[in-house]
């Protein structure tokens, strides 16, 4: 739907329109009624994502919220980073923002894997490494399945922990 409507896709433009009345408002706009269709479809699955929606709009909102704001500049994809054969370092404070060091951490995993999965579509192979400090904050589901089939894509991690308590607690 955003796509529809032309509006660059971000964390903090879709949080502005994850609301159904948002959306209407595009198709009104735009006088579309197949967007009108799409929303009506997708309305009946707003109570299977509404804590998704509430920690998207959370996040936005709060005092980190413009940094993702990515309408008015450049925007950094490790898509991008990788053809650039950059460095990216992602600096979480838990003790400064404890309310979002673990959900940017599972965004950023999941940004990881989406370039995997890129990569492994187009079979192209690279070699990147990913460094994980205080481990036991992003062990899950998620990072394990990226490290093993991230291999397949060149994608390499580096754990590193407190103690090896951190990670048999997981």
């Amino acid at each position: 739907i955003l796509e529809k409507a032309n509006i660059r896709i971000d964390l903090y433009s879709l949080a502005k329109h994850l609301q159904p009345y948002a959306l209407y408002q595009l198709a009104r706009d735009r006088n579309d009624s197949s967007m009108v269709s799409e929303i009506e479809r997708l309305e009946s699955q707003v109570n299977n994502i509404c804590s998704l929606i509430a920690e998207i709009e959370n996040i936005a909102s709060s005092e980190i919220g413009h940094l993702f704001d990515c309408q008015s500049g450049e925007v950094l994809t490790l898509d991008k980073a990788v053809q650039e054969n950059a460095i990216v370092y992602f600096c979480l404070q838990p003790l400064a923002f404890p309310a979002y060091a673990e959900t940017l951490g599972k965004l950023i995993v999941n940004d990881i894997k989406a370039l995997a999965a890129s990569l492994l579509s187009r079979q192209q192979k690279i070699k990147l490494f990913t460094v994980f400090d205080e481990f036991s904050v992003f062990a899950g589901d998620q990072v394990i399945n990226l490290i093993n089939q991230g291999r397949g894509a060149g994608i390499h991690a580096v754990l590193s922990t407190q103690s090896l308590s951190d990670i048999s607690r997981q």
